[in-house]
C-alpha cells in the first residue's frame, strides 16, 4: 500500500521560489562549517512551516524534492529555449521560459542549463606583431 501523494499548489510554489531567492545558501545547499547541516535543516523546517499556511502540509523531504524538481524543470525549459534560439532557419517557434522557471534560473544560474561557453581570447589581430607571426611560421 503506497502513501497518498499531496501536490503543492501554485501559491506554495511561488512562496518556495521567493523564499529561495532570499535564502541563497539554502537554494544552493552551500551551508558550511560544523553546524552547516543543522542550520540547513532548521531553515528547511522554517520554510515548511511557512508553506503549510498556503496549502497541503508536506514533509521537509518532500519540499526538498519539489525544489529539485523545480530546478530540473527550469534547466530543461531553458535548454530547450537556448536550442530553439540557436537553430538556423525559421522552421520552428522558439520556446519561452516561464516566469517561475526564470526566477529559479536567476537563483541557480542560467549557465547550469546552457553551459558557460568558450572563453574569449584577449589577443586581437591588431596587437600581434607581424614580424613575430612571420618568424613563427618559418621556425
Amino acid at each position: 500500500m503506497s502513501a497518498k501523494k499531496t501536490r503543492s499548489n501554485k501559491k506554495q510554489l511561488n512562496v518556495l521560489v521567493n523564499f529561495m531567492s532570499t535564502h541563497n545558501h539554502l537554494a544552493t545547499g552551500e551551508f558550511t562549517g560544523p553546524l552547516g547541516a543543522k542550520r540547513a535543516e532548521s531553515e528547511w523546517q522554517i520554510l515548511r512551516d511557512i508553506l503549510k499556511k498556503y496549502g497541503p502540509d508536506r514533509t521537509v523531504e518532500q519540499w526538498k524534492q519539489t525544489w529539485k524538481d523545480l530546478k530540473k524543470g527550469a534547466r530543461i525549459e531553458n535548454a530547450a529555449a537556448a536550442r530553439g534560439r540557436s537553430t538556423t532557419g525559421n522552421v520552428a517557434t522558439v520556446p519561452t521560459v516561464s516566469e517561475m522557471f526564470t526566477k529559479v534560473l536567476n537563483i541557480i544560474g542560467h549557465e547550469s542549463s546552457t553551459g558557460i561557453g568558450p572563453e574569449e581570447s584577449s589577443i586581437s589581430q591588431a596587437n600581434v606583431c607581424p614580424y613575430l607571426v612571420l618568424k613563427l611560421c618559418f621556425v
